[in-house]
C-alpha cells in the first residue's frame, strides 16, 4: 500500500543518509559527473553534491526512474550470466533428484537449458519486483532512500535462517534477489528517519542498527519483526471488522499508532505496519481490517485491508502472496466491500480469484486445461482481475511453455468461431493479432473479413494486417488501395510495405516506385534492410549505397550490416572499409563489427586493428569484442592485452579476459606478470578470474601478499575471492591466515568474517581476538558486529 497515496516519488531531492553512510560517496565518479552537468553552481558540500546526484539520477537511472525500457536493461543486466552458472549448481540439482529418490540421474544440456531459463526468470522477476515497487508512485520514498535501498538489494542474495541476514550476491549467486516485503521496506525506513530527524529509537538495539544504517541487518530485523509467531492463527477465519475512521486535518489521534501497531508481527507485507505511512494513509480516507481470532479468542491476527481515498475503496489487500485475498477469506472480504463505495470494482477479482485458484487446484493434481480454462486465463473474455500488486503470477505459471497456435485449434474444435472472433476482436490489439494469425483456421461465414480488415486499418494497426496478408482469403482486401494507402502514411506506412512486399501479389505495388521514394525521403536504409523482397531490376542498388553512406553515422552501419544483399558490382568493398577508416573511430567500429562481411583482402586489417586500440576506450572494446575475426598476423593478442592494462582499460581486459585465455597465440605466463604489475585493477581481474588460468601460471601466494599490501581496495577483493584461494592447492591456508594477521586490522577483519571456511587449527580464535582488541578501531568494531565470536 502506498507510503502517500497523493505524492509521487522523490517530490524534493535531499542527500538524506546518505553522505553520512557512503562516506565517499560525494566524491565518487558517477557524483563529480553529475555536478559537472549542473546548470547550477553546486557547493563543494557533500551533501549538496549527493542532492545534485540523485537529482540527475531518478531522471536517467533505470532502475530508480526513466523508462519501462531503460528498468528492464537495467534489470536484465544484474541478472546473472548463463556462462556465470557455476556447475555446482547442477551438482546440488542432481543431488536434489537423489534425495527424491530418483537416483543418480545425469543432468542434459536440456536439463541444464531449462534449470538456467528458471534460474534467470526468478531472479529476473525477484529484482522486478524491487524497481517496479520504487518506481510507483504509491511508494512515495524520498530519492535517497530509494537509491539506499536498491544500491544494498544489488549485493544482497537469499536469506540465511541460521545467521539471520542475507547471503551476500557474487558474480555466481544463483539464488534469486531478496524478497520484497513492504512491511518490512516501510519499517526500514521508519527507523533511518527518525535517525534523520534526530529522535531517538525504541530500544538500544534498535538505535545501534539505525546508526550503523545497515540496510542488511535493518531489513533482516523487519522481517522478523514481521513473520507470525504461530502459522497456527491463519488457519482460522473467524473474526471480526474493525474501522478506523480518517484523520480530519486539526485532529490529534493515536489513531494511526493504533492501526500501524495492529499489524505489526504478522507478516501481512502491508506497508501501513509504519506509523508515518498509517498517518498518511488515514488522512485520506477511512481504513478496514479484518482481525481473525488468535488461540485465545481475541480478533488480533490481521487478514484484510481496505483502504478508502476520497470516500471510495482504493485498495483491498490480503496476506497471501503479492497481497492477494487468501482464497478462504475472500467470501468475508466481499461481503464488506460490496456495501461500501467503489466496492463493487472488486467483486469481479473476487470471482475471477476463485476461478485461477480452481484452475490451479486443477492443473496440481495432474488434470490438463480445457479449452475453457484456456480461453479465461489468456484473457479473450477480458482482463483478469486481482487484489494484488499487478497481474495474478499464477496465470503465466499456469501458461508457462504452453504454444498459442495448439491452443487456439483447441479453442476452435469447443467454440463457436464467430463468438471467438468478436471476443478475440473485443480484446485488444494483441487478441486482434492472434486473430489475424490464425485467420485461414476460422469459418469463412464466422467474421466479415473485409470488415476485420478494414477496421485493422482504421484502428491504426496495418502493421498486422501486412504481415498476415496471405491469410485474408480473395477479395477481402484490396491489395492495391491498401498499398495506396500504406505509401500516403510517410512515416511508417513505406516500412511496413517493404518489410511485407513478398505478401502483396504481383502488380498490387510497384516496388521500384517504393523505393525510389523510401530513398527521396531519406528512408533507404529500410529498401536495404528488406532488399531481398525486392524483385530484380526494382532497385538502383549503387544509388541506394550511395544514400546510405551520405546519410550520416547510421547509414553506413546499415549499408555494411547488409552489405552481402548488394551485389559485387553496386558498392566496391575495397574503397568502402578505405572510407569507413578513414572516418575515424566510428567507421572503424562499424567495420570491426562487420569484417566478415568482407571479402578478404578489402580490409587493410593492421591498420584497423591499430587504429582501434589507439582510438579510446570505445575502440578498444570493440577491436576485443571482435579479436577472432582478425587474423593472428593482424593482431599480437599480448600486446593488445599490456596496452589495454597500461592504458587505463582494465575493464575491458576484465569483461573479455575469456577471449584472450583461448587465444593460441597469448602468453598467460607473461600475462599474468602484465597483470600483476599493472597494480590493484590488474590484481583484481586476476583474483576475479583466477580459475580460468593454468594452475602453473599465477603464485597465488604472490598475489595475496600485493594484494594485501596494496590498499583498502585491493583487501576488499580479496576478501570477495578469499574461496577461489581457499579451494585452490597452490596456497597454504595456515600461511594465508598468518598473512591477513600480520597485515593488521583489515586483514583481521577478512579472516574474522570468513573463520569458519579455514581448516581447523589455522587460526586461534582467542589470540585472534586478542589481536583485534588491539589493532584499532576497525579490528574492535568488527568485534562489535559478533561477526566469528
Amino acid at each position: 500500500m502506498s507510503n502517500n497515496p497523493e505524492a509521487s516519488p522523490g517530490q524534493a531531492t535531499s542527500a538524506g543518509l546518505l553522505p553520512d553512510t557512503y562516506q565517499d560517496l560525494h566524491n565518487s565518479d558517477e557524483v563529480n559527473w553529475a555536478v559537472q552537468r549542473s546548470y547550477e553552481h553546486v557547493p563543494n558540500d557533500p551533501h549538496q553534491r549527493v542532492a545534485t546526484y540523485l537529482g540527475s539520477l531518478v531522471g536517467r537511472h533505470g532502475l530508480l526512474g526513466g523508462s519501462e525500457e531503460r528498468r528492464q536493461a537495467q534489470v536484465a543486466h544484474h541478472v546473472m550470466d548463463p556462462e556465470d552458472i557455476p556447475e555446482s549448481y547442477f551438482d546440488r540439482q542432481r543431488e536434489i533428484a537423489r534425495q527424491q529418490g530418483q537416483g543418480d540421474i545425469e543432468i542434459t544440456e536440456d536439463m541444464k537449458q531449462q534449470h538456467t531459463e528458471a534460474l534467470i526468470a526468478d531472479q529476473t522477476a525477484s529484482l522486478n519486483a524491487w524497481a517496479e515497487y520504487l518506481n510507483d508512485p504509491e511508494a512515495d520514498y524520498p530519492a535517497w532512500f530509494r537509491y539506499y535501498t536498491m544500491r544494498n538489494v544489488l549485493k544482497l542474495a537469499d536469506y540465511d535462517k541460521e545467521k539471520e541476514r542475507f547471503r551476500k550476491r557474487s558474480q555466481t549467486t544463483t539464488a534469486p534477489y531478496p524478497e520484497l516485503n513492504r512491511e518490512a521496506l516501510a519499517y526500514v525506513y521508519e527507523r533511518l528517519n527518525r535517525r534523520l530527524e534526530d529522535q531517538n529509537q525504541d530500544n538500544e538495539q534498535l538505535q545501534q542498527l539505525a546508526d550503523q544504517a545497515n540496510f542488511n541487518k535493518l531489513y533482516s530485523h523487519a522481517l522478523a519483526e514481521s513473520v507470525p509467531s504461530d502459522q497456527e492463527q491463519l488457519q482460522t477465519t473467524a473474526g471480526e471488522w474493525t474501522k478506523y475512521d480518517q484523520l480530519k486535518p486539526w485532529e490529534k489521534s493515536d489513531r494511526a499508532h493504533q492501526l500501524a501497531q495492529s499489524l505489526q508481527g504478522y507478516g501481512t507485507g502491508w506497508c501501513t505496519a509504519g506509523k508515518k505511512t498509517a498517518e498518511w494513509q488515514l488522512e485520506a480516507g477511512d481504513f478496514h481490517v479484518y482481525y481473525s481470532y488468535d488461540e485465545e479468542g481475541q480478533p488480533i491476527v490481521p487478514r484484510v485491508a481496505v483502504r478508502m481515498q476520497k470516500g471510495r475503496v482504493a485498495e483491498v489487500r490480503g496476506i497471501d502472496a503479492d497481497q492477494n485475498l487468501e482464497p478462504a477469506i475472500t467470501d468475508i472480504a466481499m461481503e464488506r466491500i460490496q456495501d461500501l463505495p467503489g466496492g463493487e470494482e472488486y467483486l469481479q477479482a473476487a470471482e475471477d480469484m476463485n476461478r485461477v485458484t480452481d484452475i490451479e487446484n486443477r492443473v496440481r493434481q495432474g488434470e490438463e486445461l480445457t479449452a475453457q480454462d484456456i480461453y479465461f486465463l489468456r484473457e479473450y473474455g477480458g482482463p483478469i482481475q486481482s487484489f494484488g500488486y499487478g497481474k495474478d503470477p499464477r496465470i503465466d505459471e499456469l501458461l508457462r511453455d504452453r504454444d498459442l497456435s495448439a491452443d487456439m485449434d483447441m479453442m476452435l474444435e469447443n467454440f463457436d468461431h464467430a463468438e471467438l472472433a468478436q471476443d478475440l476482436m473485443d480484446s485488444g490489439e494483441e487478441g486482434m493479432d492472434t486473430l489475424a494469425q490464425n485467420l485461414d483456421k476460422f469459418h469463412p461465414d464466422a467474421l466479415d473479413q473485409a470488415e476485420f480488415a478494414r477496421d485493422l486499418m482504421n484502428r491504426g494497426l496495418e502493421y498486422i494486417l501486412a504481415a498476415n496478408l496471405d491469410k485474408f482469403p480473395e477479395g477481402a482486401v484490396d491489395h492495391a488501395k491498401f498499398a495506396r494507402d500504406l505509401m500516403e502514411r510517410k512515416l511508417v506506412g513505406g516500412e511496413i510495405l517493404a518489410a511485407n512486399l513478398d505478401k502483396f501479389p504481383d502488380g498490387a505495388v510497384d516496388p521500384a516506385r517504393l523505393a525510389r521514394r523510401l530513398v527521396v525521403e531519406g528512408r533507404g536504409h529500410i529498401v536495404a534492410q528488406n532488399l531481398e523482397k525486392f524483385p530484380d531490376g526494382a532497385v538502383d542498388h549503387a544509388q541506394v549505397a550511395r544514400h546510405l553512406l551520405e546519410s550520416g553515422e547510421g547509414g553506413p552501419n546499415i549499408l555494411v550490416q547488409n552489405l552481402d544483399k548488394f551485389p559485387d558490382g553496386a558498392v566496391n568493398r575495397v574503397q568502402l572499409a578505405r572510407d569507413l577508416i578513414d572516418r575515424g573511430r566510428t567507421g572503424m567500429v562499424i567495420l570491426a563489427n562487420n569484417l566478415d562481411k568482407f571479402p578478404e583482402g578489402a580490409v587493410d586489417q593492421v591498420e584497423l586493428a591499430h587504429g582501434l586500440l589507439e582510438s579510446g576506450p570505445r575502440g578498444q572494446h570493440h577491436l576485443v569484442e571482435n579479436l577472432e575475426k582478425f587474423p593472428p598476423e593482424a593482431v599480437d593478442p599480448n600486446q593488445i592485452a599490456r596496452h589495454l592494462m597500461n592504458e587505463a582499460g582494465e575493464h575491458i581486459f576484465a569483461e573479455n579476459l575469456d577471449k584472450f585465455l583461448q587465444s593460441e597465440a597469448i602468453d598467460q605466463f607473461q600475462l599474468v606478470r602484465d597483470m600483476m604489475d599493472s597494480g590493484v585493477a590488474g590484481a583484481q581481474i586476476l583474483a576475479d578470474n583466477l580459475d580460468k588460468f593454468q594452475p602453473k601460471a599465477v603464485d597465488q601466494a604472490e598475489l595475496v601478499r600485493n594484494l594485501l599490501k596494496s590498499s583498502p581496495s585491493g583487501q576488499k577483493v580479496l576478501a570477495e575471492n578469499l574461496d577461489k584461494f581457499l579451494q585452490s592447492e597452490a596456497i597454504d591456508q595456515f600461511q594465508l591466515a598468518q598473512e591477513l594477521i600480520d597485515s593488521g586490522g583489515d586483514g583481521m577483519k577478512i579472516l574474522a568474517n570468513n573463520l569458519d571456511k579455514f581448516p581447523e587449527g589455522a587460526v586461534d580464535p582467542d589470540q585472534l581476538t586478542q589481536d583485534m582488541l588491539e589493532s584499532g578501531e576497525n579490528g574492535q568494531s568488527t568485534l562489535a558486529e559478533d561477526k566469528f565470536l
